[in-house]
């Protein structure tokens, strides 16, 4: 045991001061407590240090600075530590892992909204091809997520707090509700793997959420609404009547029944205007990139006049870049679409849903059209659709490209007014 020194009053403790000469730290026994010093240095430093051995080894603990803590509070703190020595325990090995411990939970604590910010920057978000898709997938989370559960932690975030953000939409915007539970479910499942989340089990999960999808009546799949098959001659002429580029986009879409991401990014060095063909790159198409396969379009007459219509940019490889040489928005496209029903008297309205149609609606519109009038397997190839078994797709690669040059044709000219059931239709300004 220590040498006990003469005990120091409180006076006597202020009054001690660093030995001359000395450059080292110096330790002053303060007495009342064996082992309890208050250690100077030469730069006017003052603290306490109560030395003390545990086990066999020997030991110099920091009890704080001084003044600030006082001669009093640093006789009861060594007491404290010497103490829990001779009940066996190591307070210098106790101290160093709390304050482990304490870090390691600073570097896992993480609130929602941040581990959006972090999941934004990860390689899944760059893998999306449109920087649209990226915007529209943290502007899904910041409006309906973040406001809930956004100053949560991570690790604090349970099936109620789940629930809370999809009640209020599950049932009035239930296609949004579903992306913001797969949404929710990919931050947390990234938090998992980072280890800010020390549960494995993701509270978004499906499993986790089988039970209240099912009371609520599931997840309800519908259909984008889309163009009644014979209201299309009428809907590519109010189009044409529109003004932006972003209606002319929706023009291109139709006559083409691919996907609006395609017509977005297309590219005049994409288009063989020689062939009659307009090429998708593999890169652009729907799907696994590993699944992805390039896309040829048949280009009908309407369509190629659109193109020839159009003005290239210099510099500008985009068919319909945005007034900042851009690629055009899906929410552009979008609005160009909600503005087409809006002008017209009775509107452009899906006779199941009665909801007004949608840009990607239009596929759903050729696909009707096509029904019953040509081969299934053509009309699923028009639309990018896989067909047969994987074994099947493997070895045929074909895209039947010839064989879906007149059904091209015949859906312009159907939506160009040109053809008809034996009804007049009308024709589309602008399209040739």
């Amino acid at each position: 045991m220590p040498k006990i020194a003469k005990p120091l009053a409180a006076l006597e403790v202020s009054r001690l001061s660093h030995p001359k000469g000395k450059s080292s730290k110096h330790l002053h026994p303060v007495g009342t407590v064996p082992g309890l010093c208050l250690q100077t240095t030469a730069g006017g430093g003052r603290s306490w240090v109560l030395r003390v051995k545990v086990g066999t080894k020997r030991r110099d603990m920091g009890l704080g600075s001084y003044p600030a803590v006082p001669l009093a509070k640093a006789h009861e703190d060594a007491r404290e530590i010497r103490d829990a020595i001779s009940s066996g325990r190591d307070p210098v090995a106790e101290k160093r892992e709390a304050r482990a411990a304490l870090i390691a939970k600073q570097m896992r604590d993480l609130t929602f909204a941040q581990a959006v910010d972090r999941y934004m920057e990860t390689g899944r978000m760059a893998k999306l091809r449109h920087d649209w898709q990226r915007d529209e997938w943290r502007t899904t989370l910041e409006t309906y997520a973040v406001p809930v559960i956004g100053k949560m932690l991570v690790d604090d975030i349970g099936l109620p707090d789940v629930k809370r953000v999809l009640e209020p939409i599950w049932q009035d915007k239930n296609a949004t509700a579903v992306k913001v539970r797969g949404r929710i479910e990919s931050v947390l499942a990234w938090a998992i793997d980072a280890g800010h989340r020390q549960d494995a089990a993701n509270p978004a999960s499906k499993g986790a959420l089988k039970q209240w999808i099912d009371d609520q009546g599931g997840a309800i799949v519908t259909s984008r609404p889309h163009v009644p098959v014979d209201r299309m001659a009428a809907w590519l002429a109010a189009a044409a009547d529109q003004d932006g580029m972003a209606a002319v986009a929706l023009r291109f879409l139709a006559l083409t029944a691919v996907r609006v991401d395609n017509v977005a990014g297309a590219t005049w060095s994409e288009i063989d205007r020689e062939a009659r063909v307009w090429t998708i790159p593999a890169a652009r198409m729907k799907g696994r990139a590993k699944d992805r396969r390039e896309h040829r379009v048949p280009l009908s007459d309407a369509a190629l006049a659109l193109i020839d219509g159009l003005e290239r940019r210099e510099g500008v490889d985009l068919l319909f870049p945005s007034p900042r040489d851009k690629e055009l928005t899906n929410a552009a496209i979008g609005k160009a679409m909600r503005t087409i029903h809006e002008k017209d008297s009775a509107g452009f309205v899906d006779k199941d849903s009665g909801l007004p149609a949608v840009p990607h609606g239009l596929r759903a519109s050729f696909k009707t059209w096509g029904k019953g009038k040509f081969s299934r397997d053509l009309i699923e190839t028009a639309l990018a659709h896989k067909i047969g078994s994987k074994t099947e797709q493997a070895y045929d690669r074909g895209d039947a490209l010839d064989e879906r040059r007149p059904i091209m044709q015949a859906w312009s000219d159907w939506c160009s007014g040109r053809a008809s059931d034996g009804n007049v239709v009308p024709m589309a300004r602008g399209v040739a």
